[in-house]
């Protein structure tokens, strides 16, 4: 069994982590997509060690996957001037690092779960094999040209096999979902300021069940299924998937972000949709690394678990 326990150091004023696992059992561990653009070369040579020492295993998912060609897509910002560089920087970390197997996107791991697979349409429905072709050619390229076809191929990319892809399909994919996400954020706008307690934070439940419903079930459904679609025993294991596992800790995150935004007036990133998705994968064995700190900062007050801070998972003993 797989645990996280934190200790605050009052004479420091800092929390220690401590990851504790039964030895044929190691932990595995998904990383925040920030992590591999940024991840230096110590501290890819800290999570090698990690992995040599302490047995734990990498993974990346189709939401990595998707963040990263979106940054590609972006083009150069002050703080990316050379995105091609960190994007392929980072697959290649990806490679050195994880495991073969690609996880699903969160929305569709869920639905798996809930035993509502069957709603979710093809279009949403990646093929997680090519997905790690696709990470292997862009982690050779020598251009960008290379990935997407445009221009002419280098050697590297010659030897393998055709394949285009755009970039900038899965930036209008995540520029969707950010003002999704916005839109929803907005309907709290209808609460006043401080008015939610324990004893009334029931009030939100038809908030979150429309952004489950729209996010977990409308949209991997290519915006074919609603909730009256689904037949009364699905809709309760729909609901069900919510009080339990990765569904419970969903739901705990997006309410204490729903409560500090009403009550303290706390501004949310877009981007904390993903990050809040990514706990729908967290399984018993598995920990998800972030160091995005407005994220962070929500699930360090709620019932999260298997969530470490970046910083803090670099300090594990090994």
């Amino acid at each position: 069994m797989l645990t996280v326990r934190r200790e605050k150091d009052a004479r420091v004023d800092e929390e220690n982590y401590f990851v504790e696992f039964a030895p044929n059992t190691p932990p595995e561990i998904l990383l925040d997509t920030h992590i591999w653009l940024n991840m230096s070369r110590p501290e890819e040579q800290t999570l090698q060690r990690l992995k040599a020492e302490l047995g734990f295993r990498f993974q990346y998912s189709v939401t990595n996957y998707v963040e990263l060609l979106s940054q590609l897509a972006e083009g150069p910002t002050k703080k990316r001037k050379n995105p091609f560089g960190m994007v392929r920087g980072a697959f290649r970390k990806i490679k050195r690092l994880c495991e073969p197997e690609v996880l699903p996107p969160p929305e569709m791991a869920h639905l798996e779960s809930a035993q509502l697979l069957h709603y979710l349409h093809p279009a949403w429905a990646p093929n997680v094999h090519q997905t790690a072709i696709a990470v292997d050619l862009i982690a050779k390229a020598n251009t960008e040209g290379d990935i997407t076809g445009i221009g002419i191929q280098t050697l590297s990319s010659a030897r393998s096999p055709r394949w285009i892809l755009d970039p900038r399909h899965y930036l209008q994919l995540t520029r969707i979902d950010d003002q999704s996400m916005m839109n929803i954020m907005k309907d709290l706008d209808a609460f006043n300021r401080g008015s939610l307690t324990k004893n009334n934070v029931d009030q939100l439940t038809p908030w979150f069940q429309k952004l489950a419903t729209f996010f977990l079930l409308y949209r991997p459904s290519n915006g074919r299924t609603t909730m009256s679609d689904l037949l009364p025993d699905e809709r309760n294991r729909f609901w069900a998937s919510f009080t339990m596992g990765p569904g419970r800790m969903f739901h705990a995150h997006l309410t204490l972000i729903a409560i500090k935004t009403i009550n303290w007036g706390e501004r949310v990133d877009p981007n904390d949709l993903y990050d809040a998705m990514q706990l729908l994968l967290l399984t018993d064995r598995r920990l998800f690394i972030s160091n995005e700190k407005n994220f962070l900062r929500h699930t360090k007050d709620s019932y999260v678990q298997h969530v470490l801070p970046w910083e803090a998972f670099k300090k594990l003993p090994a």
